[in-house]
């Protein structure tokens, strides 16, 4: 697990995607290492997201509004194909516990 601890709260989406590039870019070398092939990244954000556009309209903790995420492959510096995409946290966690938790 690779992270990068930071107080957010008091960044815009821009500093924190641009931090999130040095987890991302972590990630990708050891799968890499692994011989593992990355062909997507997923994204939890703690607001109001929507995945199919994609565009988070506010995260009222974050202090962030009307953030388009439409080039995060890219800015995270993922290879071409990559696809990269983005949800509301609790909805990826329920997605997470069905999946794999006790909700199998």
């Amino acid at each position: 697990t690779h992270r990068c601890v930071a107080a957010n709260r008091e960044e815009g989406a821009d500093v924190v995607i641009d931090r999130l590039r040095g987890v991302a870019q972590a990630a990708l070398a050891e799968a890499t290492a692994l011989g593992v092939e990355c062909i997507g990244a997923t994204v939890a954000l703690p607001g109001l997201v929507d995945p199919a556009t994609p565009t988070l309209f506010v995260a009222p903790n974050l202090h962030w509004f009307d953030a388009d995420l439409g080039t995060l492959a890219a800015r995270l510096g993922l290879p071409e194909g990559v696809t990269v995409a983005v949800d509301n946290e609790a909805n990826l966690a329920a997605l997470a516990e069905l999946r794999h938790g006790a909700g199998q």
